[in-house]
């Protein structure tokens, strides 16, 4: 007989999206790397595909709302080094808040042997603020070894082996399409022992003026300096669990 808390996590209306904000009681449902295409068979250029879901606790878990947040491909020169540092923390926040505690040193361990396994070429990324065609390529090889290690070192962790969390959802300078925060940080957050979360001014402004009309402007996350790429490394014996 299958668990009554899995049927509900399988279940989820999925017309009923993530709002705005600080979601509560939140669990990771599922993490994919597979390939996806828009309703023209054309591949679309994500991915890491993480779908979060928040539950009532009260009803045996049962499914509020849920949505899938993806990262692009990295192939522009210009963001590359950036992003895949942004992406590469980022999902060691997630790990941090959804991993049980006696788990996670193993999961952070294999991202971490992806990067060591090739020393070099991080070392690389490190040092081209805007690498050539050749490195950008090989960047973004890169950033697939990191999302299929994450995804696999993942999947015990999700549905009912996620820790419940909670989570930031925000908008762009357009007040559209729901994402996660461009920051590294602070966006996630166990829901027991876990840091208090809020959500930055910004995100609060541009959601209020999301009716206005504006001029259209560049969103490329690459546009900010959101990281320093000096902390992409996590020790050993950093501190793992206070989040």
């Amino acid at each position: 007989m299958r668990n009554l808390t899995q049927v509900f996590l399988d279940s989820a209306p999925s017309r009923f999206k993530l709002a705005f904000g600080i979601n509560k009681n939140v669990i990771l449902k599922s993490a994919s790397n597979d390939i996806k295409r828009d309703k023209n068979g054309v591949k679309i250029n994500k991915n890491c595909y993480l779908t979060f879901m928040s539950v009532d606790v009260e009803e045996n878990n049962k499914s509020i709302a849920e949505s899938t947040f993806s990262y692009f491909n990295i192939d522009k020169p210009q963001y590359a080094t950036k992003n895949f540092i942004h992406q590469f923390n980022q999902l060691i926040e997630v790990a941090k808040a959804i991993v049980p505690a006696d788990g996670l040193s193993s999961v952070v361990q294999q991202l971490q042997k992806v990067l060591s396994d090739d020393v070099a070429l991080f070392m690389e990324i490190k040092k081209s603020p805007t690498p050539t065609a050749k490195l950008t390529k090989k960047i973004g090889e890169l950033q697939n070894k990191v999302v299929d290690t994450f995804v696999k070192a993942m999947e015990p962790f999700t549905g009912e082996g996620s820790d419940l969390v909670n989570l930031i959802v925000v908008t762009g300078p357009k007040g559209q399409f729901f994402d996660l925060p461009r920051e590294d940080k602070g966006f996630i957050s166990k829901v027991e022992g876990g840091r208090k979360l809020a959500v930055d001014a910004k995100y609060v402004r541009w959601f209020e003026e999301k009716d206005k009309v504006q001029k259209d402007t560049a969103e490329d996350i690459g546009d900010e300096e959101i990281i320093d790429e000096d902390e992409i490394m996590v020790d050993d014996e950093q501190e793992l669990d206070d989040i």
